[in-house]
């Protein structure tokens, strides 16, 4: 195994809950909102919530969610249904066919409906399910309980450490405690244990041990039989883990760091593969990132003798401060979303493909169109209500003027006409900000119609082929 990218992705907001689906990754924020992320990164869509949220997950198209009130609130299309708890929950799981809330109690359901319910101790981290069983590790009682699918509870592995967190994999169970990481048999036998820290989450993926430790902020990596292997330094104290065979997700406060993972016999077909399937960043080719049109007038401007070159300057850094945030690699948006359109219009053209590879080219067609409306639902929240903006030309004319009377008027006349020249002109220099990043961030009407109705037609395909493939 090996780490073939690592991935950092900020957050707005505090994160509280991660999970790693086939090719999602489901991330729970204090803002009350579930982000459903690809395993590279970008932002697919998100599902919000009148409170803020302990953790939550997916089946299908369902988000299943717990709130502070300790409410489990099950979110369809744009319908909410409310499930009462009655007790303090902490982690909510969709494990195929149930879906299980833990807390000091682990109860599951099937849709709103209650099916059994387990008393505890308290379970904080991951319950993983193999076969019929589940384990969960308990922090309070030390010990991981093995319950039945029906809710029966078919015995424990004394941990005699607080059990924060665990995953298994065929022959083994690993479990992150107060002070240490243990490797058990399914039989609860130690065959190895580590000290990387205080308070230890971990996950298997690929013949791999993940530790994200708590007071050191690192995560560490570990063979299956124990030995260290490689060291990250996190930028935050980490909360939880989770990772599949192709990817391992930490969060760490308010940033979500993402490890691609590549397995070491992986053959050439399957790189290739990848490959292929990488890019779903917003990139080109970097002789096309080179700054032109728009850009490269208000660079020229900034570099030259005008009475708008100090203006323009910070003009340059709000617009390259935007479209960093954005994580777009053009001069503007528009292009982005052209560059989008051309990789999802080449994922749509199936030839003469089978229905299951039609279908993996319609999923990732699908997932950079949401890209790309997020994209522009994103531009749209930084531009604001911005109104009234004059041409673009007219503007650039005016950050030319070498003429400080003639320029201090064209800012005034931005304005809306109240306060002091002073306060007008600083006004008016307020305005070409925003009408420089309204040009920068705008994208074709045209474009986004277009990006609507492809969302539209691949949700139906894709309902369809998963329902001929006996996958819905």
């Amino acid at each position: 195994m090996s780490v073939s990218e690592i991935i950092s992705k900020k957050l707005e907001n505090l994160a509280v809950d991660v999970k790693v689906k086939k090719d999602r990754i489901v991330v729970s924020s204090v803002d009350g909102c579930a982000y459903i992320f690809s395993l590279n990164g970008n932002e697919i869509y998100k599902k919000c919530f009148d409170i803020p949220l302990k953790s939550a997950d997916v089946m299908g198209d369902v988000v299943y969610a717990i709130g502070k009130d300790n409410i489990l609130r099950i979110a369809r299309d744009n319908e909410v249904s409310k499930v009462r708890l009655g007790f303090s929950a902490t982690r909510a799981f969709a494990l195929g066919e149930v879906v299980l809330v833990c807390g000091n109690k682990c109860d599951a359901f099937k849709g709103e409906r209650r099916l059994w319910s387990v008393d505890v101790g308290q379970v904080i981290g991951k319950v993983r399910r193999e076969d019929d069983k589940l384990y969960a590790p308990d922090n309070v009682l030390k010990r991981i309980h093995i319950i039945s699918l029906e809710g029966k509870v078919m015995g424990h592995i004394n941990v005699n450490e607080k059990a924060f967190d665990l995953d298994i994999d065929e022959e083994r169970i690993y479990v992150g405690t107060s002070r240490r990481v243990l490797a058990l048999t399914k039989e609860g036998n130690v065959l190895w244990s580590a000290e990387p820290g205080w308070f230890n989450f971990v996950c298997s993926a690929n013949d791999s041990v993940f530790v994200a430790v708590r007071n050191s902020k690192k995560l560490i990596i570990y063979t299956k039989d124990g030995k260290k292997e490689q060291e990250f330094e996190l930028s935050g104290k980490p909360g939880m883990i989770d990772c599949n065979g192709k990817a391992v997700a930490v969060i760490s406060e308010n940033v979500l760091t993402i490890l691609k993972l590549e397995a070491e016999e992986e053959v050439e077909e399957v790189k290739a593969v990848k490959e292929e399937t990488k890019p779903e960043t917003v990139e080109v080719p970097k002789a096309a990132v080179e700054e032109k049109g728009l850009l490269k007038e208000l660079r020229e401007i900034s570099e030259g003798d005008y009475m708008g070159s100090p203006l323009t300057k910070e003009v340059l850094k709000e617009v390259e401060s935007a479209l960093e945030s954005l994580e777009v690699k053009q001069s503007n948006l528009n292009d982005a979303i052209d560059e989008l359109l051309k990789e999802i219009n080449e994922l749509m053209n199936i030839g003469g493909a089978d229905w299951k590879s039609v279908l993996e080219r319609y999923e990732r067609a699908y997932e950079k169109v949401m890209v790309a409306l997020n994209l522009i639902e994103n531009a749209k929240k930084l531009i604001g209500d911005v109104k009234d903006c004059p041409p673009i030309e007219e503007i650039l004319k005016g950050l030319r003027e070498k003429s400080a009377a003639k320029f201090i008027n064209f800012l005034v006349s931005l304005s809306k006409g109240e306060g002091s020249p002073a306060e007008r002109a600083k006004e008016g220099a307020e305005k070409v900000k925003l009408c420089v990043l309204k040009e920068v961030l705008k994208v074709d009407d045209e474009k986004v119609k277009e990006l609507e109705q492809k969302k539209e037609k691949l949700e139906a395909d894709i309902s369809a082929l998963k329902a001929l493939l006996g996958e819905a």
